[in-house]
């Protein structure tokens, strides 16, 4: 299906239009995500704002008011061809998923991550039972018990709202239950730390939520061998891997009480930008945001904690990464916003600093991420210390040398023998 763009003044837009491009960046504008129905003229005075004419996307909203798309003056391009496989789920994202509103600032830390540890390991241990009865059940062929689900998400939600940094801390954690389920807890995590920096409400923050923890669940339909088979895969195999979307949907379509929302999220998450990405080959905004989210956050903590037999990469090496994919297979916004969530050193985060020691980051400056709060736990000659020293590198700016003190490097989760675990749990 070809998608044509028409060139609008703002002062033209009508509610049910669909803002496809701007007339400059989407960061400069409160439209933090690219693509969005109008809903309102509230909408277009905001739009008036900040910009003098958009293009509007005639296939995906309302055309242009008593004028043909293509009048004199105009521009019409085709940009996205749309390609469908046979057997692919039946299935059409709802418009109302590109409606969220982003309002960073929203929250704030409402107590120490020293105190939220303590809830947010009880959070957590919970939700793993939970996610093992809802594998289980999705193995059998079963409806998930999505009730049971979304009380233990609410509690996850709940600690990430009070502090993110507890359960960003637990994400780095060494853990002896199945990968696989770890993945899907910490990918939950992750969501809704990313929708809390950008200050969505609480109803998005469950929606993300579920998505983070059920994208992958058609996954235990397939071999577990298979999943945890490292790659490069034979065709047939990897064809087979990517079955597990549809899985997936068939899943959730059995269960009650999943919004349109997660669905669409889940079954967008490996949609690429650019076009490359499966099942249905969506490119740009046609990918739902909630599924440009999730595939950041799915390809980012498969990056940094494979489950798959590969070398784990280092949280600065993946932010590098993901950079270098920005506007190919992520959104480059949705790509910014996120490593401004997380942190170019997340919460849990081994570091080395330029004084030659070493330490496990444990809090995020919000406002400056490459100056995060750290408990040094080796000196340089890498000694273990008898008490560990927090450190503000925001506001220690100094060490005993006399030179700024920074981090230069990120280690791998265990480096030094270190359990960050014994820190704190």
């Amino acid at each position: 299906m070809a998608i044509s763009l028409v060139k609008l003044k703002v002062q033209e837009l009508k509610p049910g239009m669909y803002v496809a491009e701007l007339d400059r960046p989407w960061l400069d504008t409160p439209f933090l995500f690219q693509g969005f129905t109008i809903r309102s003229n509230d909408e277009i005075e905001e739009l008036a704002r900040h910009c003098q004419y958009v293009f509007i996307d005639v296939e995906l909203g309302a055309p242009p008011v008593d004028r043909p798309a293509a009048a004199a003056g105009e521009t019409t391009t085709s940009k996205v061809q749309r390609t469908t496989p046979a057997d692919a789920p039946v299935f059409t994202a709802p418009a109302a998923v590109d409606s969220i509103k982003p309002r960073p600032g929203r929250y704030q830390d409402a107590v120490p991550m020293e105190e939220e540890l303590v809830e947010a390991k009880q959070v957590r241990r919970h939700i793993t039972s939970v996610v093992n009865d809802i594998m289980s059940a999705a193995r059998a062929g079963n409806a998930i018990d999505s009730v049971a689900l979304r009380e233990a998400l609410n509690s996850m939600v709940d600690s990430i709202i009070r502090n993110p940094d507890a359960m960003a801390w637990l994400t780095q954690l060494r853990e002896r239950k199945s990968l696989i389920y770890q993945h899907a807890i910490n990918c939950s995590v992750w969501m809704i730390i990313f929708g809390r920096s950008l200050g969505l409400d609480r109803s998005a923050l469950e929606n993300l939520a579920m998505v983070g923890l059920l994208f992958d669940v058609g996954k235990s339909r397939l071999p577990p061998g298979l999943v945890t088979r490292k790659p490069p895969l034979s065709p047939e195999d990897a064809a087979q891997l990517r079955r597990h979307v549809d899985y997936s949907i068939e899943i959730l379509q059995k269960t009650p009480g999943i919004s349109p929302q997660v669905v669409a999220g889940v079954w967008s998450h490996h949609e690429h930008f650019d076009g490359t990405g499966f099942p249905n080959g969506l490119r740009g905004t046609d990918i739902p945001v909630f599924g440009r989210m999730a595939g950041i956050v799915d390809w980012y903590q498969a990056t940094i904690k494979p489950y798959d037999g590969r070398p784990a990469t280092a949280s600065i090496q993946a932010v590098e990464q993901l950079h270098q994919m920005r506007d190919k297979k992520f959104q480059a916004e949705i790509v910014d916003q996120f490593v401004q969530a997380v942190g170019v050193y997340p919460t849990g985060t081994l570091v080395e600093l330029n004084s030659g020691e070493v330490g496990v980051v444990i809090a995020q400056n919000r406002t400056r991420r490459l100056q995060p709060k750290v408990m040094v736990i080796m000196n340089a000659a890498r000694e273990r210390l008898e008490s560990f020293e927090p450190v503000d590198l925001m506001m220690q700016s100094e060490h005993r040398a006399g030179e700024e003190l920074r981090i230069i490097s990120s280690l791998e989760a265990g480096a030094y023998g270190i359990d960050p675990a014994e820190l704190y749990l």
